[in-house]
């Protein structure tokens, strides 16, 4: 029998771990190692005094809990995101952001419609990379671009849906006659 040198635990001649701790034992010894038994009665010597860790419930030695040792951790890396997934997150962001900002395009007259339209397709393209990338990894950006590109879509429909209303009931006329009363006003003045 062996004691271990870290925890104290009573193990096996021939172990190679100590079942306490475990603990590798480095080479196992020769001969048996005799156990000293102590005797089955004890005598409190004259001038004893009890430690002030003595419980009156037990005794004041406790054996420590046995731990978990890990000897081949291995340390967590991030994931690596195949490129495919970050080129269409990122495009899927950009798009969003695009079509967000220049939604408002959509309600100038025609120029501003055609801009519209191909802001709309923007969206739609972007919501469509977003999803692939999100099918390909959990990439985080290719998330948010597509919620960008939800939110973009809805602004440029309803932009240029107000655009061709309006244009419809003839709001633009007015400013037509205004904008070729003044480049007459230019030339003139040349």
């Amino acid at each position: 029998m062996r004691y271990c040198s870290t925890c104290g635990t009573l193990n096996d001649t021939d172990a190679k771990f100590c079942s306490g701790c475990g603990k590798q034992f480095a080479n196992a010894p020769d001969k048996p190692v005799e156990v000293y038994s102590a005797p089955d009665t004890y005598e409190e010597p004259e001038n004893f005094s009890q430690p002030e860790a003595f419980s009156e419930e037990g005794s004041f030695y406790t054996q420590p809990e046995p731990q978990q040792v890990f000897t081949n951790i291995q340390p967590q890396s991030t994931p690596v995101l195949p490129p495919k997934a970050k080129v269409f997150g990122i495009i899927s962001f950009v798009f969003g952001l695009i079509s967000i900002v220049w939604s408002g395009v959509g309600i100038l007259p025609i120029v501003g419609q055609i801009l519209g339209a191909i802001f709309l397709a923007m969206a739609i393209v972007g919501i469509v990379l977003g999803s692939k990338s999100l099918q390909l990894s959990n990439f985080r950006l290719a998330r948010i671009g597509r919620v960008l590109c939800i939110v973009g879509l809805i602004f440029v429909v309803l932009c240029l849906i107000i655009g061709i209303v309006a244009l419809a009931a003839g709001v633009y006329e007015d400013i037509y006659d205004n904008m070729y009363d003044y480049i007459e006003d230019v030339v003139r003045l040349f």
